[in-house]
């Protein structure tokens, strides 16, 4: 049987562009954990498969450390 990504994602997730606000759901844990980790100097990767979401948590990432003067670009 082929699934379509539609009936393979859960409710409430989108696939697609990147997604921020209320989108990002069930985010929180990860992003509060790179976000301490990335002040401490430390490098990070996110290893997930195609689609999960890495890149949404990491713009969310650098928007919060943007919103604190930390990272300015």
């Amino acid at each position: 049987m082929n699934k379509t990504k539609e009936s393979i994602l859960p409710k409430g997730f989108l696939a697609g562009k990147p997604v921020t606000g209320k989108q990002l759901v069930g985010r929180e844990d990860i992003i509060r954990q790179v976000s301490q980790l990335t002040l401490n100097g430390q490098s990070v990767v996110l290893v997930a498969p195609r689609r999960f979401g890495k890149t949404s948590v990491i713009l969310e990432i650098l928007r919060r450390l943007k919103r604190k003067s930390v990272y300015s670009k």
